[in-house]
């Protein structure tokens, strides 16, 4: 896989996810959390920075290997590194459903994976 399809694959993925997160809050919540209005509206909140992070990933995959893309890359590992070991405390703190940590746990592995292979051959 080309590091231009791992910045798509990574780009429509947050989109995707954000944009859920704004529309569809309470189906979102159902998947991960028991409860509150409040949690609703961080959802959406935090689904503005999502998709933001989407954009930058879509927009720079084009970029030949720039020290901007390579601070891109970082970031997103960095995101899903201490998104997961978020979505592991919130579970733990029973906020966050096992079933969702699981399926955070693929995103976020593939993902990172895929970013620190891509970091290092650049």
């Amino acid at each position: 896989m080309s590091r231009k399809l791992s910045l798509t694959i990574a780009g429509v993925l947050a989109c995707f996810f954000a944009l859920g997160m704004l529309a569809a809050p309470q189906q979102m919540l159902s998947n991960m959390a028991r409860d509150a209005r409040e949690a609703e509206l961080v959802l959406q909140w935090m689904g503005v920075v999502l998709f933001s992070v989407g954009i930058v990933n879509l927009l720079s995959r084009d970029d030949p290997g720039s020290r901007a893309l390579r601070a891109v890359m970082i970031g997103n590992i960095v995101l899903h590194v201490l998104g997961f070991g978020i979505d592991v405390y919130h579970h733990l703190l029973g906020f966050v459903q096992a079933s969702d940590v699981m399926m955070d746990a693929v995103v976020h592995g593939v993902l990172t994976a895929g970013f620190a292979y891509y970091l290092s051959k650049s």
